[in-house]
Parts: structure tokens; C-alpha cells; sequence
């Protein structure tokens, strides 16, 4: 192979590599964001959740209390 080939292959495959690199890094950004708006989601649930559990209880202790 001679230098001008090797550098047409090394030239083409350049641009390949770097768009493949560049999806990787913008995926694994919205992977995390949507990690984190899932976190978000959980502690909401949470939250509700408690809510209900309390509400559950005030009914509870007025069903007996009768």
C-alpha cells in the first residue's frame, strides 16, 4: 500500500469514528437525564404515597373509634 492510500482509508474513517464517538457522549447525556427525571418521578410517588398511608390511618382510627 502506498502513502496516499493509507491516508484516503485513515481519512475516511475518521469522521465515521468521531460520529460514533459524538452518539455515544450525547446518549449517555440523556440516559442520565432521564435517570434523573425518573429519581424525580420516585420521590413524587414517595411522597404520595405517605400522603395516602396517612389519610388511610385517619380513617382507620374513625372506623374504630365508632
Amino acid at each position: 500500500m502506498t502513502d496516499t492510500q493509507i491516508l484516503t482509508i485513515v481519512l475516511s474513517t475518521v469522521p465515521t469514528m468521531l460520529t460514533v464517538l459524538i452518539g455515544i457522549l450525547v446518549n449517555n447525556a440523556r440516559l442520565s437525564d432521564v435517570r434523573s427525571s425518573m429519581s424525580d418521578v420516585q420521590m413524587r410517588l414517595m411522597n404520595l404515597e405517605a400522603k395516602f398511608d396517612t389519610r388511610f390511618d385517619l380513617l382507620l382510627s374513625k372506623a374504630q373509634g365508632r
